[in-house]
């Protein structure tokens, strides 16, 4: 699908082109949410002004479609019997034709109303649909014809996804291709002066190659947790969240004298061990994620390790074997140890 217009109204009108606000009566509200988003366009009907936002696209080339698709909710909008106004439009800009309208009415309760062209300017497709006093999205599909002389197009409308209305065989070209358009949504034309409150639009997403575009879907927030403590003893695990990374050293209280390092995003630091809270062992843990490298543990080396033992006088020698130490030992006598190493004199 290629999206050519996508007004979300988050935070501001500003993604429309242009507007039009009658002094503020058209405004961004949190309240005008219709999709579960944060926020859409408000409109007061307090005159007949009409008010609205505007995007210019680009005319239709040969094979391009025309899909679009928004929400409207009436907001128990006051309306005369039969009173309706224009709430979208697709128009020509620098021509005098608009050739796909869609109007809010009232008619025994409130109707979605559509009015597609042909090239002659008679309807393709001029329908009207019930709706209720609540949020709804409204999806219409224009499909062109093939030339300017072939009536093979086509017009369709949903709501909330289910197809309301068709319409075949239609000579529909010229209107969408010798102009740029402006997309205008909004209370944009022919309101009554019994039309009064305020109503709701969100959502605006048009493209040009006729894809089904649907609700709005909210991206799913997700968060990994990290382990309770209770379950995995001293080592937690970070905590990860989408829009940033936490690694969350591992409290000392939990772990003793076993400090882990504090990591950072921009930086790396490893705290050792305080010498107080390890004694003889020199060498502390360090905990980087799921590596932990620990030192031997001091009772577990033999005071002296592996020392070398000499004779020292005439028959100096370098002691290599346990039998021949035992035979050396009877000759000679332990003078004393030196540096690591075990030093005989002979006897």
């Amino acid at each position: 699908m290629s999206v050519i217009v996508n007004i979300r109204l988050e935070t501001d009108l500003s993604e429309f082109t242009s507007t039009v606000t009658d002094s503020g009566d058209l405004y961004w509200a949190a309240a005008a949410a219709l999709a579960g988003t944060a926020g859409g366009m408000a409109m007061l009907l307090d005159d007949t002004t009409g008010i609205y936002g505007q995007v210019t696209i680009a005319a239709l080339s040969a094979v391009d479609d025309f899909r679009a698709r928004f929400y409207v909710d009436p907001n128990t909008l006051t309306m005369g019997a039969s009173e309706a106004f224009r709430i979208f439009s697709a128009s020509q800009n620098g021509g005098s034709r608009t050739p796909l309208v869609i109007n809010l009415k009232m008619d025994g309760g409130y109707r979605i109303v559509i009015d597609a062209l042909n090239d002659d300017l008679t309807g393709a497709l001029a329908n009207s649909y019930a709706i209720t006093d609540a949020p709804h999205y409204v999806e219409v599909y224009v499909k062109r014809a093939a030339t300017d002389s072939s009536a093979d197009g086509t017009v369709e409308i949903w709501i909330d996804g289910v197809s309301k209305g068709s319409a075949t065989g239609k000579d529909i070209y010229n209107l969408w291709y010798d102009y740029t358009l402006n997309v205008r949504l909004g209370a944009i034309y022919g309101i009554d002066a019994g039309t009064s409150g305020t109503f709701y639009l969100d959502e605006l997403i048009v493209n040009d190659d006729g894809g089904v575009i649907g609700p709005y879907i909210p991206y799913p927030s997700v968060t990994i947790a990290p382990t309770s403590a209770s379950a995995v003893g001293a080592n937690l695990g970070p905590t990860v969240n989408l829009g940033s990374l936490l690694i969350a050293p591992t409290a000392a209280g939990a772990v003793a004298s076993r400090l882990g390092p504090t990591v950072k995003l921009s930086s790396l630091s490893i705290a050792p061990t305080p010498a107080s809270s390890i004694g003889s062992r020199t060498n502390p843990n360090t905990l980087l994620g799921s590596i932990i490298i620990s030192p031997t543990p001091a009772a577990a080396i033999a005071a002296y390790a592996n020392p070398t033992v000499v004779i020292e006088g005439e028959e100096a020698a370098v002691i290599k074997d346990q039998t021949y130490f035992l035979f050396w030992s009877v000759m000679f006598r332990k003078k004393k140890r030196r540096n690591n190493r075990i030093v005989y004199v002979k006897k």
